[in-house]
This record gives C-alpha cells, structure tokens and sequence, in this order.
C-alpha cells in the first residue's frame, strides 16, 4: 500500500517538475533569443563605431 502511495506521489512529482521544466524551458529560450538580439545590436553600433573611427584615423594622421 505505502509503495503504491510512494509511487504515485512522484508520478505527480515528475509531471508538475515537468511542468516547470518546460515552462523554464519556454522562459529560457525567450531569454536567449532576448539577449542575442541584444547582443547582435550591441556588436553591430559597436562595429559601427569602430569603422567610423577607422575612417577618421587616416585624415587624423594627414
């Protein structure tokens, strides 16, 4: 009887740790996609920044 109990206690366990995984999951990847975006915009007005310091430097130099 108490092995039954125990058994169903983590099925329910695992389903609701399931649950949350895949929400976590969910969470996780718009996170991710978030902070690459982010990141791409950052390198990007970073890349930016430089080239144009670039094309400055020669006529600093003149």
């Amino acid at each position: 009887m108490n092995a039954l109990l125990i058994g169903r206690r983590k099925s329910e366990m695992c389903s609701q740790t399931h649950e949350v995984c895949a929400k976590m999951d969910g969470f996780m990847a718009q996170d991710l996609a978030t902070s690459v975006a982010v990141i791409k915009a950052r390198l990007r007005a970073h890349h930016g920044a430089t080239s144009r310091r670039k094309s400055v430097t020669p006529d600093e130099h003149d």
